[in-house]
């Protein structure tokens, strides 16, 4: 149990589940509306899941590694690294890991006839060291780092959707790139990045006491708390204010199942995530607001499978 809280295996299922929905209930779907099927294999598919997954739960080990001093004053009831599990044993799996994401993905890009998309994984790998080293200590760096990463969960599935396309001939080649599929995944994508960034910045906020001791120059450290909360109110009246965009489309082509979906479910809780974050001043009112976050997370991202049973291509 604790070697799956190391890796935050809930976090791990969401990201299986992104990658899924995003390839069975928009790629394969619109194909198939025109005859079409992915030309990505289910098993090559597997494997991009497969490195996904295991450089994520890298970046966790890692991360909490380096994180052991800041989380004894943040949070000492959840350290388990030098606790539970030792840090050579920690170690071992945080290379393991990285090491089978790599050959995964350099397997992949072998067989696309693209050997130099490992890079992605590399980088990948590289980036969650970084982070947890020294990125997150600094200003808006480390928040950046993790909200791209966790946009390219959702893209990713796309872009080697379109080289395999690509790679299959004037047949699919030409349908990929001009389709809506590349906006719908973009749009993920860039919901990821949004809500993730916003959950960074309330977590920076949430650990401050901690990060403070740890020499940090976190957003609420550098700026101040109220210039934190400033950035977090912007970032979903960003987001309010795309999904009004997505709605207004929706009423218009009459997809009310879509258009409640969306309102109920994830622009009503950021006007909820807003009031939480506008009155909190403790430590558990920011927890409480990550925790709405994750949910918006979650809600958004569950809203493929609605677009899966009521879209009509």
């Amino acid at each position: 149990m604790n070697f799956l809280k190391l890796i935050r295996f809930p976090n791990l299922l969401i990201i299986v589940l992104t990658q899924m929905l995003v390839r069975w209930c928009l790629i394969q779907p619109m194909l198939a509306f025109r005859q079409l099927s992915p030309a990505f294999s289910d098993f090559q598919f597997s494997l991009l899941v497969l490195s996904t997954v295991l450089i994520a739960a890298a970046g966790y080990i890692i991360n909490d590694y380096y994180d052991t001093d800041a989380d004894q004053i943040n949070k000492p009831e959840k350290v388990i690294i030098g606790k539970s599990i030792g840090k050579s044993t920690a170690l071992f799996f945080y290379w393991s890991f990285n090491i089978i994401a790599v050959l995964a993905g350099f397997y992949l890009g072998f067989k696309m006839n693209m050997p130099n998309l490992v890079t992605i994984q590399l980088l990948s790998c590289g980036m969650l060291w970084f982070y947890s080293e020294s990125y997150k200590k600094m200003l808006l760096v480390g928040n950046l780092v993790i909200a791209v990463l966790a946009a390219l969960v959702p893209l990713l599935v796309g872009v080697y959707e379109l080289i395999a396309e690509r790679g299959t001939g004037a047949v699919l080649s030409p349908y990929f790139p001009y389709s809506t599929i590349p906006l719908f995944i973009t749009g993920y994508a860039l919901f990821a990045f949004l809500t993730t960034l916003t959950r960074e910045i309330i977590k920076d906020i949430e650990d401050t006491e901690g990060d403070r001791a740890d020499n940090c120059t976190t957003l609420p450290i550098v700026w101040g708390t109220n210039a934190a909360k400033f950035i977090i109110i912007f970032l979903c009246i960003v987001m309010i204010s795309l999904l009004g965009y997505v709605e207004f489309n929706q009423v218009m082509t009459k997809d009310y199942i879509s258009f409640s979906y969306f309102l109920i479910l994830v622009q009503f809780p950021l006007l909820y995530l807003m009031y939480i974050v506008a009155r909190a001043q403790t430590k558990t009112a920011y927890h409480f607001a990550s925790s709405v976050t994750k949910f918006i997370m979650l809600t958004g991202t569950m809203s493929m499978l609605v677009f899966y049973l009521t879209v009509r291509v």
